[in-house]
């Protein structure tokens, strides 16, 4: 990808931010010559703050990829133990499917449109998923989910993983119908 690319999508995650009143820090901006200049911000680069724009290494950043800002992360040194991120993702762009081996996490739809999630029962221990049912929590209320069953958290929803909770998710305007089936719009 090249950094003109990477330039327009960082300043399009900005203005969506932006658009739903989340201001990012000061240093979201940073350039070189600003960050040359900083003293005392070690906490940012041991915890792996910032910008992360990915294509999971694919060719096709638009549809296998993802653009998040970390603002808090843990790390060894530090009394964090749990992450803050935020996320833009794209109509039809996908996260492939991922869990993760001891954290909890909450994801959030602050706004845009839906996300589908795509969730699976995972064995962390064996790296298997195990095709078996399993509870999750949206909003405070317990789910029960078949493995490989899609949620779809529209704005402001939200749903709580666990670490055996393998997950892919997508931005996208795909619906429930009041009998509970899956559509397009």
């Amino acid at each position: 990808m090249k950094r003109s690319e990477i330039n327009r999508y960082l300043r399009e995650a900005v203005a969506f931010f932006e658009s739903f009143r989340f201001p990012l820090p000061p240093w979201a901006g940073f350039s070189l010559q600003d960050w040359r200049a900083q003293r005392n911000c070690q906490e940012i680069f041991d915890c792996r703050l910032g910008w992360d724009l990915t294509s999971f290494g694919s060719d096709d950043f638009l549809k296998t990829g993802l653009t998040l800002f970390t603002l808090r992360n843990g790390a060894p040194g530090y009394v964090k133990p749990y992450a803050e991120k935020i996320m833009m993702v794209r109509d039809g762009q996908v996260t492939p499917r991922h869990f993760h081996w001891s954290k909890y996490e909450d994801i959030i739809n602050r706004g845009g449109g839906n996300l589908v999630m795509e969730l699976f029962h995972a064995d962390p221990e064996s790296s298997t998923l195990t095709g078996k049912d399993f509870s999750i929590s949206v909003d405070g209320v317990t789910r029960l989910m078949r493995s490989g069953e899609r949620l779809i958290l529209q704005p402001g929803e939200s749903v709580c993983l666990q670490p055996c909770h393998a997950h892919r998710f997508w931005g996208g305007w795909e619906l429930l119908d009041r009998r509970g089936f899956q559509g397009q719009r």
